[in-house]
């Protein structure tokens, strides 16, 4: 399945961003991958205001509809020999109410964008109260978001007040290299308490996943769990 994927927001260094470039072999420079990038290793929010620059949710909106509609055109995939839509990821920063601009967090622009949302957490202790409180986050009815509209191309759309009831959720699981008591019971319990949202699973993996080697040997290895999540 053809995917992309760019990180709007980094603060302190660019390596997810630069790696994620590095993976798409061209299709996007590195400007288009992280195109909010702050030196200080603080929230984008925080970061932004040091440096005197004032990034609203329209300005963001339309960064992600310009990446939208520049590959909305589907493509033949190699294996399958069919064509299919690419899938376009974008990889948050922190947790759901960073603070990314004024008057707007992750959560905001979540809920502005009406995506499916890919919780990933740590399969360890405290697991189960953070991923609870984010998927509460997700699923609050009331959330308040800023008004504003999206005009980039034939993207265009008005994003309202109030986001969705309940965002289309899956929760991804990570297993760590030193597994706590927690580990053998986390996922068990995940799936009894966020079903009916899909909760999958993915094994540590030995080595540098900055290096596009070790990263494409694990996607032999999870292939289908991928395809699961991606689905």
């Amino acid at each position: 399945m053809p995917t992309l994927a760019i990180k709007p927001f980094s603060s302190g260094d660019r390596h997810d961003a630069e790696l994620l470039k590095t993976l798409q072999q061209g299709d996007l420079r590195l400007e288009e991958v992280n195109p909010f990038f702050f030196r200080a290793p603080l929230a984008p929010f925080v970061a932004a205001r040091k440096t005197r620059r004032d990034i609203d949710l329209g300005e963001v909106l339309e960064y992600v509809c310009s990446i939208q509609e520049r590959f909305r055109q589907p493509k033949i995939t190699s294996r399958q020999g069919r064509m299919e839509t690419p899938i376009l990821l974008i990889e948050g920063v922190g947790g759901l109410l960073v603070p990314l601009g004024r008057n707007f967090s992750v959560l905001d622009l979540i809920n502005a964008l009406q995506c499916e949302v890919l919780v990933v957490s740590r399969n360890q202790l405290g697991t189960l109260n953070h991923t609870l409180l984010t998927i509460r986050a997700l699923q609050n009815p009331r959330r308040k978001i800023s008004s504003g509209a999206c005009a980039v191309g034939k993207c265009k759309r008005r994003f309202e007040r109030v986001g969705r009831a309940q965002h289309a959720v899956k929760l991804v699981l990570l297993d760590q290299e030193f597994p706590d008591e927690s580990a053998s019971s986390n996922a068990e319990i995940l799936r009894e308490l966020v079903a009916p949202i899909r909760v999958h699973k993915l094994p540590f993996f030995i080595g540098n996943c900055l290096f596009v080697k070790a990263i494409e040997q694990v996607e032999k290895k999870i292939e289908k769990t991928l395809a699961q999540i991606l689905r």
